[in-house]
């Protein structure tokens, strides 16, 4: 695929919502952190790798939050910068300095939080990958844990589809016949029993199922499919049916109001944000412009995606008072790999020369434009 990148740099501040978009209102922010905590003498090393929904087609989100948070973080919360300031209080203090000496193996413990978006089908669901892991050694005070499921949120009646909402996974484990339906080709040769449905969740107008399935060794073969409505029959639920039956017409569905002002960047209020610096921030590498720059950084992931995809993606940033670029969100999607990939290239972005107010540094915000084309 012959890969051309177009850049559009708006230097204004983008006030959450304002942007219409014919999918939808669709902000989500990208969260990775490698962090380290310590507690009296035990260590604890946090890694969040989060693409969180802060708006998605004006629905409102609470139910969906408050699940993620619970089931992420073990808090009874849908606010997430306060959940996630509880969570990481409960592994101590961030270390700031060197350690005097080597810290104890057996006092430490390796925390992960993980939530990936799969699919977005505008006015009618979202669908996640959520995986959270807390290894303790065996000296430390934390207790493990481990989850790790796909769900999907459905727009319209604002509630949490998981795998036994979706498929009848006992009817088909009772009665399924039909059984190669469920077989990656390269397993079609080979004797298989005891299928389990592992999880499952909606994308792209089709169920995605985690698969595992015995074969004639004994051994536990696991596996993914999309697989389109038709092909589940009995063995879809309603509820499911409902959301992959396509609409007669665009704006079928009215979605609950939700006042989308109060979605964005809360770790860096609007009345702290420059809207109309004096001075707007300076991309600085000697020899390359921002387009060059990110021309050359973006990969193709076209082989990550169902078909190729065409368009542009708006990336909104903030660039602090020391021209380092922070809290990335995406507002215009294009499609999960697509938008990984122009989060990966602008979290690579080199310091900015910060934008100034009255001869002093101040964050603003920018937008960055991002089209694959053909």
């Amino acid at each position: 695929m012959k890969r051309i990148i177009g850049v559009l740099f708006l230097l204004q501040l983008v006030i959450p919502g304002c942007m219409a978009q014919e999918k939808g209102d669709y902000f989500v922010r990208y969260i990775k952190e490698h962090l380290l905590y310590s507690q009296g003498d035990e260590v604890n090393v946090i890694d969040v790798d989060l693409e969180w929904p802060d708006a998605v087609d004006g629905a409102d989100l609470r139910p969906l939050h408050t699940y993620l948070i619970k089931h992420l973080m073990g808090q009874q919360n849908d606010d997430f910068d306060k959940a996630f300031g509880q969570f990481k209080a409960m592994f101590g203090q961030p270390v700031t300095q060197q350690f005097a000496s080597t810290p104890d193996d057996t006092k430490m413990c390796y925390v992960d939080l993980s939530l990936k978006l799969v699919a977005h089908e505008p006015g009618r669901y979202v669908s996640f990958e959520m995986k959270g892991s807390c290894r303790p050694g065996k000296a430390s005070s934390h207790v493990a844990s481990n989850v790790s499921n796909l769900l999907t949120f459905d727009l319209v009646g604002l509630g949490i589809l998981t795998r036994d909402d979706i498929i009848l996974h006992k009817r088909m484990e009772d009665g399924f016949t039909n059984i190669e339906l469920l077989l990656p080709r390269n397993l079609e040769d080979r004797i298989f029993s005891n299928l389990s449905v592992n999880d499952a969740c909606l994308a792209h107008g089709r169920v995605l199922v985690y698969n595992s399935i015995n074969d004639m060794y004994g051994n536990d073969v696991s596996y993914k499919l999309k697989i389109a409505p038709a092909d589940l029959g009995r063995f879809l639920s309603k509820e499911a049916k409902a959301l992959l039956k396509p609409l007669k017409k665009k704006n079928d569905v009215a979605l609950p109001g939700r006042d989308l002002s109060a979605t964005g960047l809360p770790s860096v209020s609007v009345a702290d944000l420059c809207m109309n610096p004096d001075e707007k921030p300076q991309f600085q590498v000697p020899g390359r412009s921002l387009t060059e720059y990110m021309t050359d950084e973006v990969r193709s992931v076209v082989d990550e995606v169902d078909g190729k995809c065409y368009g542009t993606i708006l990336v909104r940033l903030t660039i602090d008072k020391e021209g380092i670029t922070r809290y990335i969100s995406v507002q215009q999607p294009l499609a999960p790999a697509y938008d990984r990939e122009a989060v990966r290239v602008a979290r690579s972005l080199p310091r900015w020369k910060p934008a100034m107010q009255g001869g002093q540094p101040v964050p603003t915000q920018i937008v960055v434009g991002i089209e694959f084309v053909k």
